[in-house]
């Protein structure tokens, strides 16, 4: 019996195909708090996988930056997202001398 639902669970998605999708989210949303989610996921994933979400959704974060500038919460949340992507800590995937990308030290 377990096997059966085994075999219909849904494949796992990676942090990258994650990340990935929630900046499609940011990309393409047309409401605001849609836009708002999608950077709160990133910004939860900026901290473990800061790499992951600088190769993924920087362009996007930077874009909604002009896009909704108006709107503070928003940029708040932005603005903690890049300052996760260009100030990791020590627990973040990749972190400066375990293979951490130069182009972002």
């Amino acid at each position: 019996m377990f096997r059966i639902l085994e075999s219909q669970a849904p494949a796992k998605q990676t942090a990258t195909d994650t990340i990935n999708t929630l900046s499609n989210r940011l990309q393409s949303a047309t409401l605001l708090e849609d836009r708002r989610a999608a950077i709160q996921g990133l910004r939860s994933f900026a901290k473990i996988y800061p790499a992951s979400v600088a190769s993924g959704a920087l362009r996007p974060l930077i874009n909604c930056l002009r896009n909704d500038r108006e709107d503070v919460d928003t940029i708040k949340v932005v603005l903690e997202s890049l300052l996760m992507l260009f100030s990791p800590d020590e627990s973040s995937v990749g972190y400066p001398g375990s293979g951490w990308p130069n182009w972002v030290c």
